[in-house]
């Protein structure tokens, strides 16, 4: 049968309307795939033909080292803007829940494809009771091939070199 593709309406254009497992491509000037849905692995692609089936739901790739990504805000106030936010929204939390991390990858010196986690910043919560709420901000960096919490902001306290490996400060 003749699957509808693209449906045209007064509130907008919807493309894959029956949700089957057929991709939409977006190329410019020069970048094949600029904008790329995978409809089987349900993400999106932005720069690459195929996004990482390993990502839940975006994969931006690039060439470049100038800015890759840029959250803009022109507003003029005095209030906070632009903001990230990474929020776990979660039915159950609990002590020890990790709710959101940054993760810094690179390869080492075998090349492409040994991909290696060099650091990462991630809060975790050690109270979840309402209006009491603590956490802890912790801060590994690589070490001799393993990661490391060097630095740990907890609620009551701030701790240095917590693995108590031998680094000056």
């Amino acid at each position: 049968s003749l699957n509808e593709m693209m449906r045209f309406s007064n509130n907008g254009i919807e493309i894959n309307a029956f949700e089957a497992d057929i991709d939409t491509k977006i190329s410019s000037d020069g970048v094949d795939g600029l904008f790329t849905v995978n409809a089987g692995q349900n993400n999106i692609g932005i720069g690459t033909n195929a996004p990482d089936s390993n990502v839940e739901r975006l994969h931006i790739q690039g060439t470049g080292t100038s800015k890759m990504v840029m959250i803009e805000s022109t507003d003029a106030s005095s209030s906070s803007a632009p903001d990230l936010v990474l929020y776990r929204n979660s039915g159950s939390p609990a002590p020890s829940d990790d709710i959101g991390q940054i993760q810094f990858f690179g390869n080492d010196d075998a090349g492409a494809g040994s991909e290696v986690e060099y650091g990462k910043i991630f809060v975790s919560i050690s109270d979840e009771t309402a209006s009491t709420e603590d956490s802890n901000m912790n801060f590994k960096v690589m070490r001799s091939g393993t990661l490391r919490t060097n630095f740990r902001i907890r609620s009551t306290e701030v701790v240095v070199n917590e693995d108590s490996t031998d680094v000056n400060f």
